[in-house]
């Protein structure tokens, strides 16, 4: 009696998606950085509220730094600089930011701004509490205000404006098209973040150390907020304004 063959059985195939690998590479990334800025963050707020005193090489980089004062069409637009970072200037920039992508159809980077603006400013208002570290004072060194009411660890203008300059830039690169006037923002809010940091030892009302802590905890949230971004935006477009739909497709 003849039996009949069967067919042979294909092998499962394996789903593969290049986009979804991406993705999880990027997030993977993202979440090493985030590690790496904690385990550098950690040990310099332990270290500072152990000592709570100028670290070694504070006040020799706070010194040379102020070697910028007397040129003073240097330092006068940094010492402007670091009134512009006080909390009701920040308030009067951050209501501003919020209502420029909300008219540019961009609800989720809208809401992603002001959430870890939150969070940002509330690690750096706890931290200063915590360790409570004096306000920069050394013979020799220029302070240009006496603050009593607020501690020195770590700079809250670094803190606020490294995660709301990096956030906007990371915004920035979301479109596929870029006008000429986007690419000279970026420029502009790479150039405020980072002088931000030298306008706050040149005014001798940080330490160095407040401000290297101040760059580690805004780019600490920024990562957060830029991987919480891109996952909500995915997973949840309808929270998304159009504009970012038209990011999203376009990828």
């Amino acid at each position: 009696m003849a039996t009949r063959s069967r067919p042979p059985v294909a092998p499962l195939a394996t789903e593969y998606s290049p986009g979804a690998n991406a993705s999880a590479g990027r997030s993977g990334r993202l979440i090493a950085l985030e590690a790496l800025l904690l385990v550098v963050a950690l040990p310099l707020a332990l270290i500072v509220h152990a000592v709570r005193q100028a670290l070694p090489g504070d006040i020799g980089v706070a010194k040379a730094v102020q070697t910028l004062l007397p040129i003073h069409w240097l330092s006068s637009p940094l010492q402007e600089m670091s009134v512009l970072g006080w909390p009701q200037y920040q308030t009067i920039v951050l209501v501003v930011i919020l209502g420029a992508l909300l008219l540019m159809r961009r609800r989720l980077g809208a809401l992603c701004t002001a959430l870890f603006v939150a969070c940002a400013d509330g690690t750096s208002y706890l931290a200063n509490n915590i360790i409570q570290r004096p306000r920069p004072h050394a013979p020799g060194l220029f302070v240009d205000r006496q603050i009593t009411n607020y501690f020195s660890f770590p700079s809250g203008h670094v803190v606020h404006f490294t995660l709301v300059c990096g956030f906007l830039v990371y915004l920035s690169l979301q479109p596929r098209s870029v006008p000429a006037w986007l690419k000279a923002l970026r420029v502009f809010l790479v150039a405020w973040l980072v002088l931000m940091g030298v306008s706050r030892v040149l005014t001798g009302e940080h330490w160095p150390s407040d401000v290297l802590e101040g760059y580690l905890v805004g780019a600490f949230w920024l990562l957060i907020a830029a991987h919480a971004y891109r996952w909500v935006r995915q997973r949840w477009p309808r929270v998304a304004g159009h504009a970012e739909h038209a990011d999203l497709q376009a990828a």
